[in-house]
Order: C-alpha cells, then sequence, then structure tokens
C-alpha cells in the first residue's frame, strides 16, 4: 500500500486514485451528467426555471473546478500536445465548456418556450 506524501507546494495530499477520480469526472463523467439533465431539463412540462437548472449550473461549476483542481493539486497529467497543463489551458478549457454549455441551456430552454407557446 502507497502512503500518500504532501506535496511541498500545495499541502494536499497526492493520492493516485484522486487524481485519476478528477481526471475521469472532468473528461467524461460530468459531460455525461451534464447532457442527462438538459434531457430532464428538455423533459418538464414547464417554461419556469426550475431545480434541474441549477443542478445543470451546478454541474458546469463543477467542471471547471474539477480541471482546475486536477492542474493545481495533481499536476494535471499532460494537455493533448503532450505538454504540462497551465492555468492558461484552465482558463481556455472554462470558457469553452462554459460558453457551449450556456448555448446548449439557452437552446433547451427556446425550445421549451416554443413548445408552450405553440402546443407542440
Amino acid at each position: 500500500m502507497q502512503i500518500p506524501s504532501a506535496t511541498p507546494m500545495t499541502g494536499f495530499l497526492t493520492m493516485p486514485l484522486m487524481g485519476f477520480l478528477t481526471r475521469l469526472y472532468w473528461m467524461f463523467a460530468g459531460h455525461i451528467a451534464l447532457l442527462f439533465c438538459l434531457a430532464l431539463i428538455a423533459c418538464r412540462p414547464g417554461r419556469s426555471l426550475g431545480l434541474y437548472d441549477l443542478v445543470y449550473a451546478s454541474l458546469v461549476f463543477c467542471l471547471v473546478l474539477a480541471r482546475w483542481v486536477e492542474i493545481k493539486c495533481f499536476a494535471g497529467e499532460t494537455t493533448a500536445d503532450g505538454t504540462t497543463p497551465s492555468l492558461s489551458d484552465w482558463r481556455r478549457y472554462a470558457a469553452t465548456v462554459v460558453s457551449i454549455a450556456t448555448i446548449a441551456w439557452l437552446a433547451v430552454r427556446a425550445f421549451l418556450w416554443l413548445r408552450h407557446t405553440t402546443n407542440f
């Protein structure tokens, strides 16, 4: 059994399993949860904001936070081009995720509005 060691720079424990789970969340599981939540929002009968909208926003926040944690606390493996990720990579990821998630959410809300006004 490997004993976790504290990194001098951050004071956090480095555990390979936690780093792996964080990476798995921001790369796959978090995006699947976002799509599932978006589908739940689209299936709702009303136009008003609800709990699923809050969950969706929270999932977007958690995705961005998980990527930051992976870079700062677990030294983030590598990027697609083989370099170590930096905060500029995180900023680019955060901007992309927030933009796409917002556009997708607005599209679903527009669909709900149209469905409600045209009885579609």
